[in-house]
Order: C-alpha cells, then structure tokens, then sequence
C-alpha cells in the first residue's frame, strides 16, 4: 500500500504566552495523492494552526507530520502551496504580474518565464482578457482565481486552502467551488482544505475531518461517496452533512 502524500501522527500544541493554550491535542490524519480533503471544526479548535505545522511554519509541541516522506520543515514548505483567506494580490501588479509573483519569488524561473507559464493558464481560471487589469478592477472572485493561479503555479504537491471563500457571496463561492473542484489538480497531487462551510466541505471533498472545540481533536472522518464522473446526489449530500453536523454536536436544519 502506498505511503500517504501528508501523514498527521498524534500532534498536539501548545502556546506559553501570555497564558499557556492547549491548541491541539493528538490530531492524527492523512492525505493521499489524488485526494480533496478538508478539516471542519468550530471557530477556534486549532485549524488554521494545524496548516500552519503542516505548511513548516509552526513547530509542534508533540507528534510528527512528513509531506512525501519529509518531516524536515523547511522540505515541507517547499512542497507545500498555501493560500490564504485573503487574496493578498498586490495592488500595483496587473493579473498577469500578480500571477507569475509565486515564481519568481520562489526563483523557479526568469520573470519573462514566470509571466509565460501564467499566460498559458488564463484561459483555465477563467482569466483570459484580464491580463492588464489590476486588483481594484476585479471582482472578489475573480481576485481569488488569480490567488488560486499563483498557488498551483509553484508546482508544489500539497494544496493548502485556508477559508479561500469565506469572504465571497453566497452566489460566487458556489460557482468557484465548482471551479476549483474542477481546476485544483492543475498544479497539485492533493489538496486540504479548511473551511466552517460544512455543505462547502461535502462538495469539494473525497474525507471530511471533523474536529472539536479547543483543544482541536478529530471526533469523526467522513467519507464522501462519489459517482463514476465524481457527482453527488442529494441524498447523500444531505446523509454527509448530517454525520458532520453530529459530530459538530449541531441539529440539522429541516429541509
């Protein structure tokens, strides 16, 4: 059997200042190739922490984490592509510019390759026509296809996705879920989500982990059944939500 792309094994954190925090306790979970995988959970419980360990940028207090293999963090930030909830575009660089930034600040590649390599890619994220815009001339959504263009850009193996949609209406987050589902693999071998969005979650996802209140621990995985061409009906949508939200110790709405 092949070795998980991320494997999580008992991690726990903890925070000293300015009073000591117990902000995970003994998460363990995986990720394979190929797989969508998000976390839900409770404002609070340690998620955006827990990317953060996985991403090399925090240390945790107990467990191990390794990405292909690598538990060493500096190999972990390397091969891991982290966006964030907000689109953090620079607001002097046109779509394009702002595109090829991840790459030439990574020095993959020559600034007239990186902009290349993010022109050739327009037309997939639904960007083509908009190379000479700037960021205050787009949309929220559109702003986060070109966040989501810079990630994917970079290559790296493991797709780390904080809320990307949280601050997007209703309307659009739908239509870029179905976007991203069928883009995502663009640049990536798996992807990670967090997300409060439980329906969000069941859309985009093959698992869905489910974590407590603080301190963060998995209480149930959820796995989302998918048709041959990766649909999903509504019945099991709805049984899907309905484990997530027993687990979150939440009623369902009636529908």
């Amino acid at each position: 059997m092949a070795e998980p792309l991320l494997l999580v094994n008992g991690v726990s954190k903890a925070f000293a200042r300015p009073r000591r925090v117990q902000a995970l306790r003994q998460v363990s979970l995986h990720v394979d190739a190929g797989d969508f995988v998000s976390i839900v959970g409770p404002s609070g419980c340690g998620k955006s922490t827990l990317f953060n360990i996985v991403a090399g940028i925090l240390a945790p207090s107990a467990g191990d984490v390794a990405l292909q293999g690598q538990a060493d963090p500096d190999e972990r930030r390397l091969r891991s592509g982290y966006m964030f909830q907000k689109d953090l575009l620079f607001p002097w660089r046109n779509v394009l510019d702002n595109a090829a930034l991840g790459l030439e600040v990574a020095g993959v590649c020559s600034r007239r390759e990186a902009r290349e390599r993010a022109r050739g890619l327009l037309p997939r994220f639904g960007l083509e026509g908009f190379e000479a815009h700037h960021p205050a001339e787009l949309s929220g959504g559109m702003r986060q296809r070109v966040a989501l263009l810079r990630t994917l850009l970079l290559g790296r193996p493991l797709l780390l996705l904080d809320e990307p949609f949280a601050s997007l209406d209703a309307l659009t987050r739908r239509e870029l879920q179905a976007w991203l589902r069928a883009t995502w693999r663009s640049g990536s071998e798996a992807a990670l989500l967090v997300t409060h969005d439980v329906r969000e979650a069941v859309y985009l996802s093959d698992r869905v982990y489910v974590m407590s209140p603080r301190p963060g621990e998995i209480v149930a995985e959820v796995a989302v059944s998918r048709t041959g061409d990766a649909g999903l009906d509504a019945l099991a949508l709805a049984r899907c939500e309905e484990q997530i939200l027993a687990a979150l110790h939440v009623e369902a709405a009636a529908p």
